[in-house]
C-alpha cells in the first residue's frame, strides 16, 4: 500500500471494474512467444526441405539404377549357379557392380511380378546400362532363344585349333578370341603370374599368351556365350586340375607353373601313347639337368613344327628346315625350354612333367606305329634311327 494518505491506484480500480488484467508489464513475454513460434516454423520448413531433398536424391539414384538413365556401358560376365533364386541373382549382380541396390532390385522385380521360380544358370554377359527389366529377362527361362552346345576339345589341341572349334560351333569370332587370349585380365593366379613374366620380357617371341592353359575336356556352352565367358570355363578347369600340390611340387623342383605346362605340352606332342609319357619326360628332364651331355638342348621336332604353317609340317625335319625356323621355339638351336607351351596338354602329360620316370635316357625316336625307341648314347640313338628308317 502506498504510504501517502488518500492515494488511490486508478489503474487498479479501473481494472477491477472492467475485469481486465494489467498487461502493461507483459509486452516482453508476448514478443518472445512470437519469436519462438517463428523459429519453430523455420526449423520445420528446413526439415521438410532437407527430407524432401534426401528423398529426391534417393529416388534419383534408385531410379537411375533401375532404369539405367546414366550408367556405364561396359560388359560384365556373371556366373549364375544352378537353382539360383531372385535373391541370389540380386546379390551376384551387386557384387559384380552391375547394380547398386540389390534389395531395391528384388523389390522392383517382385512389384512388377517379373519374378520366376526358376532361372537359367551359366555364364551371362550383362551391363550396368541395362534396366532392371532387361537384366532379369537375361536369366529367365522364358528367354530361351539360347541353345546349349556341347563341344569337345581333344588333348594336344593348339590355341588356333581351339578357336577353330569354337567358330565351327557358332561361338564368337576369331579376332575377338585372339584379343581375349592375348590381353583379357582373367582373375586367376596363374594368369597374373604369367602376365608378370611376359611383362618382364615383352619381346620373348611367344605366340599366344594362354597357350597351354585351355584345358582339353568336354564342355557345355550357351550359343550366345561371349569369348571371355567361353575361355573362362576352360581356364577355370585348368585352375582346378593344376592344384596346390602341383604348384608346390613345381616350386620344389625349381620350375614355374608355365615351365611345367610348357614341358607337359612337349610330352603331349612327342608321346603318342600314355605309356611313353613318363620316359619322354625323363629324357627332357635329363637333358635339362645334365647339360654336359647335350648342351641343355632339348632338340624336339614338335617345338619347331608349332611355328610352321600346317601344310609344311611333317614328322621328320631336315637340317635346312631346322635352320629356316630360327625362333624362340627352336630347341635345336637354343638350350632350355622353348618360350612357351606348344599345345594344351592333358592332365596325364602335366602329371608326368612333374613326376618323370627315373632313367638314364637322353634320346628317343618314334617308329612307324608311333612308339618311341629310347637310347642312352648318341651311338645307340643312331642305331635306333637306322631301325626306324629301314622299317625293321
Amino acid at each position: 500500500p502506498d504510504p501517502r494518505p488518500g492515494y488511490t491506484d486508478k489503474n487498479k480500480k479501473s481494472n477491477e471494474k472492467t475485469g481486465r488484467a494489467n498487461v502493461t508489464d507483459g509486452k516482453g513475454e508476448i514478443g518472445r512467444g512470437i519469436v519462438n513460434n517463428s523459429v519453430k516454423a523455420i526449423i520445420y520448413i528446413v526439415c521438410v526441405l532437407v527430407v524432401s531433398g534426401c528423398l529426391s536424391l534417393f529416388v534419383i539414384f534408385v531410379g537411375n539404377d533401375a532404369f539405367a538413365f546414366v550408367k556405364d556401358d561396359v560388359e560384365i560376365t556373371v556366373t549364375i549357379p544352378e537353382g539360383a533364386t531372385l535373391s541370389d541373382i540380386s546379390e551376384i549382380l551387386g557384387e559384380n557392380g552391375v547394380i547398386k541396390y540389390p534389395s531395391m532390385f528384388r523389390m522392383y522385380i517382385d512389384l512388377r511380378k517379373k519374378g520366376a521360380d526358376e532361372y537359367l544358370s551359366g555364364e551371362f554377359t550383362v551391363s550396368p546400362s541395362m534396366p532392371y527389366d532387361t537384366l532379369i529377362a537375361q536369366f529367365k527361362k522364358s528367354a530361351a532363344a539360347r541353345t546349349e552346345i556341347t563341344i569337345t576339345f581333344t588333348e594336344g589341341m593348339t590355341v588356333d585349333e581351339v578357336i577353330d572349334r569354337f567358330i565351327e560351333n557358332g561361338i564368337g569370332t576369331r579376332e575377338r578370341f585372339v584379343e581375349v587370349i592375348q590381353s583379357y585380365p582373367f582373375d586367376y593366379d596363374f594368369v597374373k603370374e604369367l602376365d608378370k613374366l611376359l611383362a618382364s620380357n615383352p619381346n620373348s617371341g611367344r605366340k599366344y599368351r594362354l597357350e597351354g592353359y585351355l584345358f582339353p575336356d568336354t564342355y557345355n556352352f550357351y550359343s550366345d556365350s561371349t569369348e571371355e565367358a567361353a575361355l573362362a570355363r576352360m581356364l577355370d578347369n585348368f585352375d582346378k586340375k593344376f592344384d596346390e600340390n602341383y604348384r608346390l611340387t613345381a616350386e620344389q623342383m625349381g620350375f614355374t607353373c608355365d615351365q611345367i605346362v610348357t614341358l607337359a605340352s612337349m610330352i603331349q606332342k612327342e608321346a603318342k601313347f600314355n605309356n611313353d609319357y613318363p620316359l619322354v619326360s625323363s629324357v627332357f628332364h635329363n637333358r635339362l639337368k645334365h647339360t654336359d651331355v647335350t648342351g641343355g638342348k632339348l632338340e624336339s621336332n614338335a617345338t619347331i613344327q608349332y611355328t610352321m604353317p600346317k601344310e609344311e609340317v611333317q614328322l621328320a625335319l631336315s637340317l635346312e628346315e631346322i635352320d629356316k625356323y630360327d625362333n624362340a621355339y627352336n630347341t635345336y638351336k637354343y638350350p632350355g625350354l622353348p618360350v612357351g607351351p606348344i599345345c594344351n596338354p592333358s592332365l596325364n602329360a602335366i602329371y608326368f612333367a612333374l613326376y618323370p620316370q627315373d632313367s638314364d635316357y637322353y634320346y628317343f625316336i618314334s617308329d612307324a606305329s608311333g612308339f618311341n625307341l629310347y637310347a642312352r648314347t648318341w651311338q645307340e640313338h643312331q642305331k635306333n634311327r637306322q631301325k626306324v628308317e629301314s622299317g625293321s
